[in-house]
């Protein structure tokens, strides 16, 4: 797994389910998802608790996410749009070489980068998967992917001025998009007080020929940050109605249980 490219497709819905949300699940089952491309770079933590090791239908992942064309700059935050690589066969950067997949990447892909700050944590079913298709990156060239990633500040910063921003409504329910911001693993900001909220779960596929065409992981990025916030709201309903059950339940009991006023007032009291 480590190391290959892989098509990736979030699940709103898996991901919402466990809330048992009746809201959320309509909202996910109308989200647009659309598939993207990228190599499986590490594990992906994503709890300083250590809960995300305890789950044992999904595996999170951190994935570098593949793009058509240079990314865009951002002086504000010391972003320049040559913090990438080339994939083979494309050859244009001025100063880096490079990658060179295990096989040729489809013909129909044009001028591949992968943006050093580009990146997202996924959980993933865990499951057997025949790799006979996957194309995987080379370790030497996965360990320079690396390097250059570590040289750059991963942090949350403006994605776009707003002419360009609006190229990114279509990968989500327009109402969903607040401030699309263009982002590094960590896409959407949790309070350090707040229950982290886990990654989305995604299904990845090896057969990367499926794709004609490549999607801007900006799209993705999007695509996280609504499906997170629907989870956060999701929970937080959750939280409300288990509050009012217990409410109900504690008034239920008093009713049931608890002494009259009257008979109270006549509790016999005893004596030395």
């Amino acid at each position: 797994m480590f190391n290959t490219y892989v098509t990736i497709k979030l699940d709103p819905v898996q991901t919402v389910e466990i809330l048992e949300d009746e809201e959320a699940i309509a909202v996910a089952l109308n989200a647009v998802s659309k598939v993207y491309v990228g190599y499986v770079a590490d594990d992906g933590y994503w709890d300083d608790d250590g809960n995300d090791d305890d789950e044992e239908d999904y595996r999170p992942y951190k994935i570098q996410l593949l793009r058509s064309g240079l990314p865009s700059s951002s002086p504000d935050e010391h972003i320049d749009k040559h913090m990438c690589m080339p994939v083979l066969p494309n050859t244009d950067h001025p100063t880096r070489q490079s990658l060179e997949p295990s096989k040729p990447l489809p013909d129909t892909w044009k001028n591949c980068y992968l943006a050093s700050f580009e990146a997202a944590i996924l959980r993933i079913p865990i499951s057997r998967a025949n790799d006979d298709l996957a194309v995987t990156m080379p370790f030497d060239a996965g360990f320079a992917h690396g390097c250059a990633v570590g040289l750059v500040p991963m942090v949350d910063f403006p994605l776009r001025v707003s002419g360009e921003a609006n190229s990114h409504a279509d990968a989500i329910p327009s109402h969903s998009v607040s401030s699309p911001t263009r982002t590094s693993i960590v896409s959407v900001p949790v309070e350090r007080k707040s229950k982290p909220v886990p990654p989305p779960i995604a299904i990845l596929s090896y057969d990367i020929t499926s794709v004609p065409t490549l999607a801007d992981p900006q799209d993705l990025l999007a695509e996280i940050k609504f499906i997170k916030n629907l989870y956060k709201e999701a929970r937080t309903r959750a939280l409300a109605r288990t509050a009012r059950a217990i409410a109900e339940a504690k008034k239920l009991d008093d009713a049931t249980f608890a002494l009259p006023r009257f008979a109270q007032r006549l509790k016999p009291t005893l004596t030395q």
